[in-house]
């Protein structure tokens, strides 16, 4: 399969000042969410307090690895931080991801422990694998 040259060029554009912010929102919104300081942060991910300060204001160049460690550190998906998915809508319909945004992380330990529950009662029969 080829790629067009438009192709190439979308794959190395650098993101923009605006695409840059909200990532450094949603790092800073799960952070938060966790109880973290920035320092706390920083070091479950393996970045000075500078670099991440600046990553979470918008003003930071980092690479995929950094987000990667970051979204590691935080127990988020890659996807969250860099697009602001949970989850894809292709798998979930947009009105349950909304709901899932507005939980909190106590609500997801619950709601995984709902979903375990109902596969344990639907594979009951079937003698399949327990989660």
């Amino acid at each position: 399969m080829k790629i067009d040259e438009t192709e190439i060029k979308n794959r190395q554009r650098k993101l923009s000042d605006s695409e840059l912010k909200e990532i450094g929102k949603r790092i800073r919104k799960r952070r938060v969410k966790q109880g973290w300081s920035i320092y706390q942060l920083a070091e479950r991910s393996n970045l000075s307090y500078n670099h991440l300060d600046k990553i979470e204001n918008g003003k930071g160049s980092f690479t995929l690895a950094v987000l990667k460690d970051v979204a590691r550190a935080l127990g988020a998906s890659y996807d969250y931080i860099v697009e602001g998915k949970l989850i894809s809508e292709d798998i979930v319909p947009e009105d349950t991801l909304e709901l899932l945004e507005r939980c909190s992380d106590s609500d997801y330990r619950f709601i995984n422990r709902v979903i375990i529950a109902v596969l344990e009662l639907k594979n009951m029969d079937d003698g399949d694998k327990k989660y």
